[in-house]
């Protein structure tokens, strides 16, 4: 037999399907007409000409479905389930069984989605039918959580959901693949959700506006089977396991910065030791969190895009193999290690361990052993003291324990205003001002004030001072000693009040830091900081300046 011929036996056999297909819809049609009719036996004109009444019946569809828009756009709730647009056409369902049941195990539109990923005797009919009834959580619709989306949603995932607060940002599009410049200022999980529509309709979207907090993460991780941490913070990293432990969720954590990222996969059935499995959570990978200083967001330490989209894929990857292995406990029933055909999609691990990638290693993926399981874990260990209670009552303060400082280090009477600043700016030029831009060297060439010196924080933690910013002030010292014998022989008072040292960053943290750096090392300077940094500049000085 020929591909005509195959193509031919094809067309015959839907055809064939369609016909007893529509043989039981009018079967249908006239039982629920008859139904209709002994219910209400003097029926309105309306119902005795069909045409008309589905006419009526569109109508009012119509008016329903639109009830549900303000401008064009979801109503904003903070949770909704998104289905295909009904404007979209719709394959013919297959044809059903007398007990309503479809003949075959997956609708013909879902063999043809799909048959590349069907085939493999890794996944198989089962694989594809255990990621239809799976429902994944994306904590954080940004850079992470875009890709991933994307390939669980592909892949067939039955139910993906997105928790995130924040709007998009013009500064978002680079990396951040599901957002378009049309759903700038409006909610990332939105604008997630609608490309992902688009492209992948029979999934069903949820959207969860708001960021996942202790009093919500219990009642949010409860409706779905497994959850991906796409966040960049360490509270959130911390808040996200102990509620995954909790509610006893596998959890697959990334994170990405720079050129680098790295993964891992928690509290699963992945690792098995002694035939038993070995789950532990981020708290016993970290047992403390990195000092504060050091800790850095996209804006602040940059990002690649296409490196957060490695981190993300993988992650999909991961989740993906969850499902597939049954190595995690489905909320229709609990699914023991190795019970499911897809086992052989990735070997049970006999030892923890963590991905790390890096976009200019050699090579670029390297696989380390980790600790793993800690009996003395807070979460998940033998005798853990954070429980459903303390999480609920918040009595937990993530932000204390990550060592979030306060965004006000220095006192008032050394914090200035751009405004302030500008009426001291005229003795920059004289040499009686001094604004040490204390942004890495990269940043200060995309844009700087006038007459600025340039003095990295990472420089000023290690102890160093490059020799403009040195030069500078001793040049402003011996200006004030000048003024000052000068002042003494006229019998004058001596003011240094506007001999100033002025530090500015990007956003009015990093120069707090500075500011109290220096004044440690120049004592009898007054020593000042630019509140709300670079940023404030442009809002209330330049609107011209660089924004990255």
């Amino acid at each position: 037999m020929d591909l005509a011929d195959v193509a031919i036996e094809s067309l015959r056999l839907q055809i064939a399907q369609t016909e007893v297909f529509l043989d039981h819809l009018k079967g249908q049609l006239a039982k629920a007409e008859k139904e209709e009719h002994h219910r209400q036996p003097k029926p309105a004109s309306d119902h005795s000409r069909p045409g008309r009444q589905t006419a009526n019946l569109l109508k009012a569809q119509s008016q329903t479905g639109s009830s549900s828009k303000t401008n064009g756009s979801v109503r904003p709730s903070a949770e909704f389930l998104i289905t295909p647009p009904s404007s979209q056409p719709q394959p013919i369902p297959p044809p059903s069984q007398p007990n309503g049941t479809t003949k075959w195990p997956l609708q013909p539109r879902e063999y043809l989605k799909y048959g590349r990923q069907l085939v493999l005797p890794q996944i198989g009919l089962q694989g594809q039918l255990r990621l239809k009834k799976t429902s994944v959580l994306i904590v954080g619709a940004g850079g992470l959580g875009c890709p991933a989306g994307t390939y669980l949603a592909g892949a067939g995932v039955g139910t993906v959901g997105f928790a995130d607060a924040d709007d998009v940002e013009q500064s978002n599009l680079h990396r951040q693949i599901l957002h378009t410049t049309k759903w700038v200022g409006k909610p990332k999980v939105y604008s997630a959700i609608d490309e992902l529509s688009k492209h992948h309709a029979l999934p069903k979207y949820r959207a969860h506006r708001q960021n996942i907090t202790p009093q919500s993460a219990l009642d949010i991780f409860s409706e779905y089977d497994i959850i991906l941490d796409c966040t960049d913070r360490p509270t959130s990293r911390y808040l996200i396991s102990d509620a995954a432990v909790l509610s006893n969720k596998p959890l697959v954590s990334a994170s990405a910065l720079g050129l680098e990222g790295q993964l891992v996969v928690l509290n699963d059935g992945t690792v098995v030791k002694d035939t038993q499995p070995h789950k532990f959570c981020y708290r016993c990978v970290f047992p403390r969190p990195p000092p504060a200083e050091t800790v850095l967001s996209c804006s602040e330490g940059g990002i690649l895009g296409p490196v957060v989209g490695v981190m993300g894929v993988l992650m999909a990857l991961e989740a993906i193999k969850l499902i597939i292995r049954g190595t995690y406990n489905q909320k229709s029933g609990d699914s023991p290690v190795n019970s499911c055909p897809g086992q052989d999609i990735g070997a049970l691990l006999e030892e923890p361990s963590m991905l790390l990638f890096s976009a200019t290693g050699d090579p670029m993926f390297r696989q380390i052993k980790i600790k793993g399981k800690r009996s003395n874990c807070l979460s998940c260990g033998s005798n853990p003291t954070i429980t459903e209670d303390s999480l609920d009552s918040g009595k937990l303060d993530y932000a204390w324990f990550c060592g979030m400082r306060s965004s006000k280090d220095l006192p008032d009477d050394q914090r200035y205003s751009p405004e302030d600043f500008i009426r001291n700016r005229t003795n920059i030029t004289s040499g009686y001002t001094i604004l040490v831009d204390v942004r890495p060297k990269h940043e200060f060439e995309l844009g700087h004030i006038e007459h600025s010196v340039n003095a990295p924080i990472q420089e000023l933690d290690n102890g160093h001072l490059n020799e403009e910013v040195l030069t500078a002030i001793r040049q402003l010292r011996s200006k004030r000693k000048r003024d000052r014998e000068r002042l003494a022989e006229n019998s004058v008072p001596y003011s240094k009040s506007d001999q100033l040292v002025f530090t500015i960053c990007r956003q009015g943290s990093d120069s707090q830091r500075a500011a109290k750096i220096l004044q440690s090392k120049f004592y009898g300077l007054k020593i000042c900081d630019i509140e709300g940094g670079l940023n404030a500049w442009r809002k209330d000085i330049d609107p011209t300046f660089p924004d990255y």
